[in-house]
């Protein structure tokens, strides 16, 4: 029998568990009291700082308000995105009268920290009002001590992502400086930043920790990471970069001890630190390290994690040996849940050990339930990836993602090479840089329409547009005018007309669910997701700054609160 419902207000709560779409949960908590009351817990749920809202938190007087209004209590999730820096460096210049093309050197840091103290001012007066919080996740800022120090009293934080900023070094450096704090005769400013003011605290219930482009004198973060690994034994995800800055001065750095200069093999050393001291070993599913972080050696601790790995992303660059099967990786004892293996190859041999990766893994026990991505950044052929579908029941298809150039024709061949194009549900497609003499999306949509047909089995699909992918120095502004929402809209609807199996689609950030009607499958309708209702229902696979592996921003599942 059916549960009652005791009132119509668990009818309404149960509804709102449902509801992602934040303009639909805002309207309807404008309602009446009633709605507002139930529809308010799920809007707040997720507190996303962005480029369109900050302005809102920076008001004194309406902060004031959010937080006396009680609704902070039902923020489990709290982000905050890169875009707030432009908005809120736009609203002090224009408070003190700047412009900010004529700042740079240390005028622009001052104001970079200004935007800092700012932003950490707002992070404090709200996690200090949301008891309930799980999961916290920055990008692009410079965290302080005292948000760190009131993140570690949440009793339920599980989730800690943190992108640094990645001229952080050098904001700091020049405050400094300005701060008469430099020492006569020091050759390099910059070397004066020796250790890093963040401190981490002593997290005891963290179960994702995810730091990237890692500041400052490096090796000090070593003894900070351990003690948290240690005081965190339900860890069971560590996702970790380091900013290239810090490596090169740790490089240059005299007085660092040869020692020093290995932190790329700390995690090795956190491992042969657990054996010698007889620490209860990590259990951890997921273990991404990105460049220049050695993949530790499968020996002591680090093989008794084996057991419970589920992810691994390895860096194959040049300071680690190339790994040509799965042997390389592992030796002879293959993780038994490993689902997913992340490759980034620098080398030129990406194309080439592919097919004994994938006939190492089908002839491992997993089975065709295994999947590789594996990515090639040398610009000579697409970037190619393979990806077991997770999350989806009783569904172990691949998934495939890879970048075009202006000669999108010119890989078609390739599409057609790829191993098992019948079984392939999801294709993310890194759109060309250049659109030749046209301003137009369309003009490309031919080739994307020819290749989704040869996909039967495609259901989700992401053409990405290289603007939004950090290379905007490199777009023209032909490129920019192309990618407007309109153009975006009459491109979906056209690709979605060539598949029949399609039922997602996202060009650029712009996502849609496709509804088509059942007497004729070409015949489409599009439905707008907004950005948290595609984030909480699109592919998870789907959801990070770039797909490609190894890139220091962070991934979706960095910071996505698994309690939806």
């Amino acid at each position: 029998m059916a549960a009652r419902f005791t009132s119509t207000v668990d009818l309404l709560a149960l509804l709102s568990e449902k509801i992602h779409n934040r303009n639909l949960l805002y309207n309807l908590c404008l309602t009446n009291r009633a709605f507002n009351a139930v529809f308010s817990r799920q809007l707040y749920k997720c507190l996303r700082l962005d480029g369109h809202n900050i302005s809102f938190f920076t008001d004194p007087d309406k902060l004031r308000i959010l937080v006396q209004s009680g609704n902070l209590a039902h923020t489990r999730v709290l982000i905050v995105l890169k875009s707030v820096i432009a908005v809120v460096l736009a609203l002090i210049a224009n408070q003190r009268e700047i412009l900010l093309a004529e700042t740079h050197g240390r005028h622009h840091s001052n104001l970079m920290i200004d935007i800092f103290s700012r932003l950490n001012h707002i992070i404090v007066s709200i996690v200090k009002h949301a008891p309930g919080l799980k999961s916290f996740a920055c990008q692009a800022i410079a965290i302080s001590s005292e948000s760190m120090d009131v993140l570690s009293k949440c009793a339920d934080l599980q989730t800690l992502a943190i992108l640094f900023h990645f001229e952080l070094e050098t904001i700091l450096s020049h405050r400094i400086i300005g701060a008469g704090s430099r020492k006569e005769g020091s050759e390099d400013p910059t070397l004066d930043f020796r250790h890093p003011e963040l401190k981490l605290p002593a997290f005891s219930g963290l179960q994702r920790l995810s730091l990237h482009g890692i500041w400052g004198n490096v090796n000090s973060w070593r003894t900070q990471l351990v003690q948290v690994f240690l005081n965190s034994p339900r860890l069971k995800h560590i996702s970790l970069s380091v900013s290239l800055k810090s490596l090169k001065l740790l490089e240059l750095d005299r007085r660092a001890s040869v020692s020093d200069k290995e932190f790329p093999n700390f995690f090795e050393r956190f491992a042969t630190h657990c054996d010698e001291d007889e620490v209860q070993p990590l259990n951890l599913k997921s273990l991404r390290l990105g460049w220049k972080l050695v993949f530790p050696k499968m020996s002591g601790m680090a093989k008794s994690i084996l057991n419970t790995l589920e992810e691994v992303f390895i860096d194959n660059d040049e300071s680690q040996a190339t790994f040509n099967n799965l042997s390389d990786v592992f030796g002879s004892s293959f993780p038994p849940k490993l689902r997913i293996l992340s490759f980034r190859d620098r080398g030129a041999k990406t194309w080439e050990f592919l097919p004994s990766l994938l006939h190492s893994a089908r002839t491992s026990a997993l089975g065709d339930e295994f999947g590789i991505i594996s990515a090639r950044d040398d610009g000579h052929c697409p970037d190619l990836t393979i990806h077991k579908l997770c999350g989806v029941p009783k569904d172990n298809l691949p998934m495939i993602m890879f970048a075009l150039d202006k000669n999108w024709d010119g890989h078609e061949t390739s599409v057609a090479q790829l191993p098992g194009p019948s079984f392939v549900t999801s294709l993310a497609i890194k759109a060309p840089e250049y659109l030749g003499d046209s301003d137009e999306l369309p003009v490309i949509l031919p080739g994307f329409c020819n290749s989704v047909t040869n996909f039967p089995a495609l259901k989700a699909l992401w053409i990405m547009n290289p603007f939004l992918l950090g290379r905007g120095n490199q777009v023209s502004e032909m490129w920019q005018q192309a990618w407007t929402p309109q153009g975006c809209a009459v491109a979906a609807v056209q690709i979605s007309q060539a598949s029949r199996s399609l039922r997602y689609i996202r060009i650029g950030m712009n996502a849609w669910r496709i509804w088509r009607k059942d007497a004729d499958e070409s015949k489409v309708s599009l439905e707008v997701l907004d950005e948290w209702e595609d984030e909480v229902e699109g592919p998870d696979f789907f959801h990070v700054p770039f797909p490609q592996p190894g890139n220091i921003e962070m991934h979706h599942v960095d910071w996505r609160y698994q309690g939806y």
